[in-house]
């Protein structure tokens, strides 16, 4: 079973010296650093190097991910191709979704949506992620217009154990993408919990999962995550 890890700000900024023993520990397959925020901030250039090389010399594969503002989505876009040829990611993720109640971001359209598609030409795998029942939020976000990438990334979070909303949200997420990576919460509980979490998920129709986030995961949940890395 492949893992990967979300690694927000804050895990970001902290360096590799920190986080990286964790992905380890946890048997992480790769690592989504994060780069940009709705807020406008951007993670340093110099630090997400210095996390890419750590973590290939680890032999964890290193992926990254935006939620950029809208209002700038063609710079978003062309910011996450820099980084990604600076770094050698091995793949991005796009992080599609209304702007925190408090942010001055601005709510995506069918044009910023194509703005920021357009802005990224790069070869490398691209995967869309936002939240789990994707049609509760069709009125507020072009989806459509994202399923040009074959990759979706479904943030189950408290939908995992909810049965019906869970089968629910895989199904949407299924239609409109050929390849989920399905995401998990890492502070919603005890290791039990996201032991429970990831099996209800997997089912053995998923070779791979997200968890989220790095920084919550203790030293129990991360062996819980090795556990489930071996099979």
């Amino acid at each position: 079973m492949k893992i990967g890890i979300y690694l927000n700000s804050g895990d970001v900024r902290k360096g590799p010296d920190v986080g990286l023993p964790k992905l380890i520990e946890a048997r992480a397959a790769r690592a989504n650093l994060w780069i940009e925020s709705p807020d406008g901030r951007r993670a340093p250039l110099y630090l997400l190097k210095r996390w890419a090389r750590a973590l290939e010399r680890a032999g964890i594969e290193p992926w990254l991910w935006t939620f950029p503002d809208a209002a700038k989505a063609g710079l978003a876009g062309e910011h996450l191709v820099s980084v990604a040829q600076e770094t050698g990611a091995r793949g991005v993720w796009l992080d599609i979704e209304r702007p925190p109640p408090s942010s001055p971001a601005s709510e995506w359209s069918v044009d910023s949506a194509k703005r920021l598609i357009d802005a990224i030409d790069i070869d490398i795998p691209i995967g869309v992620t936002s939240y789990p029942v994707r049609s509760n939020f069709k009125t507020k976000i072009p989806f459509e217009l994202f399923e040009i990438f074959p990759l979706g990334g479904p943030q189950l979070y408290r939908s995992v154990a909810i049965t019906a909303q869970r089968e629910k949200a895989i199904r949407e997420w299924k239609a409109a993408h050929r390849s989920l990576v399905p995401i998990v919460g890492a502070w919603l509980g005890d290791a039990a919990r996201l032991d429970t979490d990831v099996r209800n998920v997997t089912s053995d129709r998923f070779e791979s999962f997200d968890v989220w986030v790095l920084g919550v995961l203790d030293a129990s949940e991360r062996k819980t995550l090795a556990l489930w890395a071996e099979k």
